[in-house]
């Protein structure tokens, strides 16, 4: 991938969107995948487990009353800002909630990721997997704009 900027800041605070048209058109697909994963979830899927983990261990009881509570709100939140990122993807300017769902949705991603490519399974953070394919691609590739779009969105508060 080319070392093109792919998020601009701009003079109003805004951020502005410039991913490369293959760039958009994989996260496009991504998107895609994960909407159907938090709206259908199968919770025998770890990708699912990932993205939703107990928020009581110990209590199993007291993680069924909070999923009951704020499952759906979580499921819902995730499924609008995965719907901002879809609707601003071909190049737009990012006020600070646009920033913030974008980040909420590559974090996501890059959970379902790396669960898919057994990133969390090993032993140290740097092992690399004995084959590389388009997932692993896909997991730093996730990684790199979420650093790019953190370091272009806090020069906000450089400025601030």
């Amino acid at each position: 991938m080319s070392r093109r900027r792919r998020f601009h800041l701009r003079r109003d605070g805004t951020v502005r969107v410039a991913l490369p048209p293959d760039e958009r058109d994989l996260l496009r697909s991504l998107i895609g995948q994960f909407r159907h994963l938090v709206a259908e979830p199968d919770p025998s899927d770890p990708a699912v487990a990932r993205l939703q983990p107990p928020a009581q261990i110990d209590d199993p009881d007291a993680d069924a009353e909070w999923r009951a509570l704020v499952g759906d709100q979580l499921r819902h939140r995730r499924l609008d800002a995965a719907e901002r990122v879809l609707a601003t993807l071909d190049g737009a300017d990012l006020d600070d909630e646009g920033v913030e769902a974008w980040l909420e949705t590559l974090a996501a991603l890059r959970l379902v990721v790396g669960e898919r490519v057994g990133a969390f399974d090993r032993a140290e953070p740097d092992d690399e997997p004995d084959e590389i394919g388009p997932l692993d691609v896909a997991f730093d590739w996730l990684a790199l704009l979420l650093q790019l779009l953190v370091e272009e969105a806090s020069g906000r508060l450089d400025d601030a």
